[in-house]
């Protein structure tokens, strides 16, 4: 899993996902604290409130949760990913049982720390629009 530089986290409202983020450095993301005012980055906030909304989505239409190590939140890292022209990835190592999955893997994701940098479109710089790109290009994978 990736190192960050005063590592912080956060745990989702639902419980299902753990967000870390640098509190400084170059993968830290915007530190804006406004609503609420929590001492949480507002960005971490959404970000962890999208992937919640898209994983309630998902297992309401059948779909099952990826497997954790002990039925942990699945981790998310927001890095500065932008210097790899990377939107995100996802890492998959330990082989995790998962009822009716024999050759199931944990993994854990990696997204961009604030979508900012000229590399992506401008389309990302509200919390409404990142929730309908991931939404959309989840919706558009093979086989779902």
């Amino acid at each position: 899993a990736p190192v960050l530089l005063s590592e912080t986290t956060f745990i989702s409202s639902g419980g299902g996902f753990k967000i870390h983020y640098a509190a400084s450095g170059s993968d830290a993301p915007p530190a804006a604290d406004i609503s609420p005012a929590n001492g949480i980055p507002d960005w971490v906030e959404t970000v962890a409130q999208t992937l919640e909304q898209i994983r309630a989505a998902y297992l309401a239409i059948g779909y099952r949760a990826a497997p954790t190590v002990a039925g942990a939140p699945y981790d998310v890292y927001l890095l500065n990913l932008a210097p790899q022209r990377l939107y995100g990835q996802t890492t998959s190592g330990v082989p995790q049982g998962s009822p009716g999955f024999a050759n199931a893997y944990a993994s854990y994701m990696e997204i961009d720390k604030d979508y900012l940098e000229t590399l992506y479109p401008v389309f990302f710089s509200s919390p409404s629009s990142l929730r309908r790109f991931w939404s959309n290009s989840r919706a558009r994978r093979p086989g779902h």
